[in-house]
């Protein structure tokens, strides 16, 4: 049986999660019939021109993007956009093939401040985490 990630080794105890290192799939899928391995949102973002409009829907459909710091989800956005392989060497040409990463990261903070609970982090861990860096500038800003 094979996963629509691709792979056949999965962890059938809960979560159901693919063992391949590099996949981030959550839950087993049986690729059967239109539940195929070929994912449908390439075709989706082949269409779209704009970097935020790709970062807007990864953000969107792939909920688990919304934790990824900064450098983690520009290689998610590469491997999803961009067709970046992890197995292969990159070349110069390689490199400019790839969107600029800092237009990723203000794509993907410019919609985090306009709707944080549609783009924001979804774990309790990092909204705590960040509630309590903002508590703590705010504070040192005023006692300063």
């Amino acid at each position: 049986m094979v996963c629509r990630c691709g792979h056949s080794d999965h962890a059938w105890d809960e979560p159901r999660v693919c063992k391949t290192p590099s996949c981030r799939c959550i839950n087993y899928e049986e690729a059967i019939g239109d539940n195929s391995v070929m994912h449908n949102h390439l075709k989706y973002l082949d269409e779209m021109e704009k970097t935020e409009d790709k970062v807007r829907y990864l953000l969107t459909n792939i909920k688990f993007l919304r934790n990824f710091p900064n450098k983690e989800f520009v290689f998610a956005y590469w491997a999803f956009c961009d067709g970046f392989k992890w197995n292969r060497i990159l070349t110069k040409e390689g490199v400019r093939n790839l969107t600029d990463p800092e237009s990723i990261r203000r794509s993907k903070q410019k919609l985090v401040e306009k709707n944080p609970d549609l783009y924001g982090p979804n774990n309790e861990i990092y909204i705590e985490e960040k509630y309590d860096k903002q508590t703590g500038i705010i504070e040192y800003v005023l006692t300063t």
